[in-house]
């Protein structure tokens, strides 16, 4: 693999271009990796009339409460005023999305416990548990390599 960068002060916006015959596991890797570097670090919450900006790496949670979208952190839960959707667009590969209407940080995941009913319960390391839908459990046992 060869890597050539251009530097002409005349370009406006800086651009990607990757030629290849095929999309390998390596290729994979670094369009994951500009893909997470190009993505937003910071997300707002709102807690009352405040407006916190939280950054990612510090959310343990994205889950849906009374259909409001609310993001927990080790400071408190916020309240997002964005759909779950949107929030899957902006976050970096650590997070998981384990049923429709939540999505979790894999690295503040502490340990998980397999139900008998089919579904995985996720113990975060705040103390707080919640449950997976069997739906997403595929995706969650091929992402932890289960």
């Amino acid at each position: 693999m060869r890597l050539h960068i251009d530097i002409d002060s005349n370009i406006q916006e800086s651009s990607i271009t990757i030629q290849a015959s095929e999309i390998d596991d390596k290729l994979k890797s670094i369009i994951e990796f500009i893909e997470q570097t190009t993505k937003p670090k910071q997300i707002n919450g709102r807690r009352d009339k405040d407006i916190h900006l939280i950054n990612l790496d510090k959310v343990y949670r994205f889950y849906i409460e009374d259909k409001i979208l609310t993001m927990e952190t080790k400071e408190g839960k916020y309240i997002v005023d964005q759909r779950l959707y949107q929030i899957e667009k902006i976050i970096t590969k650590s997070f998981i999305k384990i049923s429709k209407s939540e999505i979790v940080n894999l690295d503040y995941v502490d340990h998980l416990s397999f139900t008998n009913t089919g579904h995985v319960q996720i113990f975060i390391k705040n103390g707080v548990f919640t449950y997976s839908s069997r739906r997403y459990l595929k995706d969650i046992k091929e992402r932890l390599n289960l």
